[in-house]
């Protein structure tokens, strides 16, 4: 039997355009893991090559929050260019039938294995108030609005230690449209 191997992603790689330019196209599904799996998202991990905070996993023993992502297609070209980009994280297994898809017209392979990657004892952030960059949170929300708001919203209601400032989908949302609205008018000036 052949395996093939995905990644879960959870944060930056969801949206395409970060996808792209970290990794070569491959196929990808929109999906939901399992509150079994027990982790759950949060702003705790410090990049290696930003030193911002960005998305991390944590054991969650409740086992009680679902998490939305995306399961990448890993060829070996794909899978060096991961283990090149994470270096802040180390590989864990998922079971595959913790893999849920999103949508109903998704199936999920059958003989596949599936990884994600969580921080690594050192990167993780010790404190809540780790600087995040806007740019960051934007590129992650954008990403996942192209599955839908509804499933942005479920992004931000399965994502812990958000700034309060960026802690709700609306706050965020409103905000981006300020800034919209202040580089048009900067550009029209």
């Amino acid at each position: 039997i052949i395996m093939h191997e995905y990644i879960f992603s959870y944060g930056s790689l969801v949206n395409t355009f970060s996808r792209n330019n970290s990794l070569r196209r491959t196929r990808v599904i929109p999906v939901m893991v399992h509150e079994n799996f027990g982790y759950t998202r949060k702003w705790n991990t410090k990049s290696n090559k930003t030193h911002s905070c960005v998305l991390g996993l944590k054991k969650n023993e409740a086992k009680n929050t679902k998490i939305n992502g995306l399961l990448i297609r890993c060829t070996p070209t794909i899978k060096q260019q991961l283990e090149l980009r994470e270096t802040s994280y180390k590989k864990i297994q998922i079971v595959s039938e913790f893999i849920i898809p999103y949508n109903q017209n998704d199936s999920i392979p059958n003989n596949i294995i599936v990884h994600t990657f969580i921080p690594l004892k050192r990167q993780e952030s010790v404190s809540i108030k780790c600087n995040t960059s806007q740019s960051y949170i934007d590129m992650v929300v954008l990403g996942f609005l192209e599955y839908g708001e509804k499933y942005a919203k479920m992004m931000y209601a399965t994502t812990q230690d958000w700034d309060s400032n960026m802690d709700t989908y609306a706050k965020w949302k409103s905000n981006i449209q300020k800034r919209i609205h202040e580089i048009y008018v900067t550009l029209h000036y």
